[in-house]
């Protein structure tokens, strides 16, 4: 293997680490914290109850011990977050063309279909399968938006308009054309799934109403990306909001898109859902997001 790629392949491996020891050390200054500000409540209400007796003086001292153990705590939080920051701003580029951020996906295995112990599994997401994404790759980190959209082919096919609402009403030629121009292309089914999933293997990367937009919480409509809750990796509205187009075909007269829609059903937004629509099929439920090819 070349030098350049072992060099890569060490640099998102150690990359991938340290950002889940930061993660990890956030989350225990976190529970650290929510400990601490009980004890302090605790004490605090023991001294109001001591009033000037010497006990008051020694919880005192404990209290003033233990706020001190607070701003280190705090501080290391502060400094891991910090880092953390960088670290996610290492992994996102702007796409100068049409303004959007893309995410940088490691390269990883994954298990592709039907989640485990999911019920709601269609015959086409059977059976559960092992693939491996070789090589990392950029993916918007939203759906394309209709300001990136106009920004690119100077129009608004959408039926639901606002800059910040994923464009809609485009075809698969259509998006696949706008992926070019902005120097990329559609990602591939086996990319969509493995970037949604990040790391994850239920049905869904977070809980429904915290990860999508769906027919339980949409009001019938489409919603500006980057509301809900990002997966793993990073990106927003994977599940809900616009069924994304992808690059493959699901058979001789149709391609398949991914992730479900603002009027879909709950069955309808997980990570292994697949549908069919004709290529030339447009709809204010159908949208993409690109695979950006930076060099």
């Amino acid at each position: 293997m070349p030098q350049k790629n072992l060099r890569h392949r060490y640099d998102v491996v150690w990359n991938r680490r340290l950002e889940g020891k930061l993660r990890q050390q956030i989350s225990a200054s976190d529970e650290l914290l929510h400990q601490s500000a009980k004890r302090e409540h605790d004490l605090e209400e023991q001294i109001a109850r001591a009033g000037q007796s010497p006990e008051a003086k020694q919880l005192q001292s404990e209290l003033d011990k233990l706020r001190g153990q607070i701003t280190q705590i705090q501080a290391q939080r502060n400094g891991a977050e910090a880092s953390l920051s960088t670290e996610s701003k290492n992994r996102t580029k702007v796409n100068p063309v049409d303004g959007l951020t893309y995410v940088f996906i490691p390269p990883g295995n994954f298990i592709m279909g039907c989640s485990p112990d999911d019920t709601e599994c269609y015959d086409d997401e059977k059976p559960p399968h092992a693939e491996q994404i070789a090589n990392g790759f950029w993916l918007g980190q939203t759906e394309v938006t209709q300001a990136a959209w106009a920004k690119v082919n100077g129009s608004n096919p959408s039926y639901f308009k606002s800059d910040q609402l994923p464009v809609e009403n485009v075809d698969w030629s259509q998006a696949g054309d706008y992926c070019k121009a902005t120097g990329g292309r559609l990602p591939s089914e086996k990319e969509w799934e493995y970037a949604a999933r990040a790391r994850t293997t239920g049905p869904r990367y977070g809980p429904l109403n915290d990860v999508a937009w769906y027919s339980g919480n949409s009001g019938e409509t489409t919603h500006p990306v980057g509301l809900k809750q990002a997966d793993a990796f990073g990106l927003y509205d994977m599940l809900g909001n616009v069924w994304e187009w992808t690059a493959d075909d699901y058979d001789a007269e149709s391609k398949v898109v991914r992730g479900g829609s603002w009027i879909g059903s709950i069955g309808g937004v997980r990570a292994s859902v697949r549908a069919r629509f004709e290529p030339s099929r447009r709809n204010d439920n159908v949208g993409f997001r690109c695979v950006g090819e930076f060099r």
